[in-house]
């Protein structure tokens, strides 16, 4: 939708390049810029338009937010673009190098000296927050031991409780962060994370199936 481009972005890159089909094109009767037009790009499109969306200037310059250079960032909003960027790779297509450098900028403003993420800025940081935090450091950074991600580890693995992201959306975004990780791990801290999501998925369900939740 209009007023909330950039935060769907990234479900929708996503989705493409789950397809695993770059050259199939999609149906003659969708909205005339993409009609007929191969996934592949379509998917170039968007990360263009996730290159070009970001914050250009202050504290907010280089995150993201409901639209393109909305003006202000929150870790939030800058999650979903990441997500999108990062499938996208599968299929060899890449922003320009500098979106990255711009994102240290934002990163380096909401990140707090405990290696937590705040929403808007470094204050009230909590661990879903600084699970957005660390998927977007995870992108940004070519190395896994670069300092500030070091430090958003130490954050999530002291913290991480269930209590601490009983939400689905702080859940997801813990995933994302696991997923992200290299290797892949199963721990926060000493913490197994699938189990403890387990446990709270089937606790919260209810029982038509569904949950309610952000």
């Amino acid at each position: 939708s209009s007023d909330k481009s950039v935060y769907e972005s990234g479900p929708i890159m996503s989705a493409l390049a789950g397809t695993m089909t770059p050259s199939q094109t999609a149906p003659t009767n969708a909205p005339t810029n993409i009609a007929s037009r191969a996934y592949s790009d379509i998917l170039r499109d968007m990360v263009d338009f996730c290159a070009w969306a970001q914050n250009d200037s202050g504290s907010s310059r280089g995150g993201w937010r409901y639209t393109a250079n909305y003006g202000s960032s929150d870790n939030s909003a800058s999650f979903w673009p990441v997500l999108g960027l990062k499938a996208a790779e599968a299929w060899n297509i890449f922003p320009p190098a500098a979106l990255k450098t711009e994102m240290t900028n934002w990163l380096e403003y909401s990140q707090a000296d405990n290696g937590s993420f705040g929403y808007e800025s470094s204050s009230d940081g909590t661990v879903s927050r600084t699970a957005f935090g660390y998927c977007q450091l995870r992108y940004a950074h070519e190395s896994p031991y670069h300092s500030n991600i070091l430090m958003a580890v130490q954050f999530l693995g002291s913290n991480f409780t269930v209590t601490a992201t009983n939400d689905m959306y702080g859940l997801h975004a813990m995933a994302r962060a696991a997923g992200l990780a290299e290797p892949y791990t199963m721990l926060f801290g000493t913490n197994d994370w699938k189990a403890a999501f387990a446990d709270r998925l089937l606790t919260d369900q209810y029982s038509d199936g569904r949950w309610l939740g952000n």
